[in-house]
């Protein structure tokens, strides 16, 4: 068994879900403003932030980005979600 830790700021639950337990959290994903990312700093406006918030429902959760062959790949990849994978974000919404 492997361990994730992490700092969580809302109270989890476990629930069984198509025969698996995992454990729900509530995280931010995302928060506007200036943003540091691979390509440099970006901005992101409130307004953008909430009209996306939708977009991360289904999004695989991983440990680390997924390397192959030394090249970040993405996570949707079942291959990938079956090594990496460690949940999925559901109940998406801005706040």
């Amino acid at each position: 068994m492997e361990s994730v830790v992490a700092n969580l700021a809302g109270k989890t639950r476990r629930v069984t879900h198509n025969g698996r337990e995992y454990l729900v959290a509530p995280v931010t994903m995302i928060v506007s403003g200036v943003l540091n990312g691979s390509q440099g700093s970006l901005y992101y406006p409130d307004d953008e932030v909430a009209r996306s918030a939708d977009a991360w429902n289904g999004i695989p959760i991983v440990v680390n980005h997924p390397i192959i062959d030394g090249r970040h790949v993405s996570a949707r990849r079942p291959d990938v979600l079956a090594k990496y994978g460690i949940g999925t974000v559901y109940g998406a919404v801005h706040n």
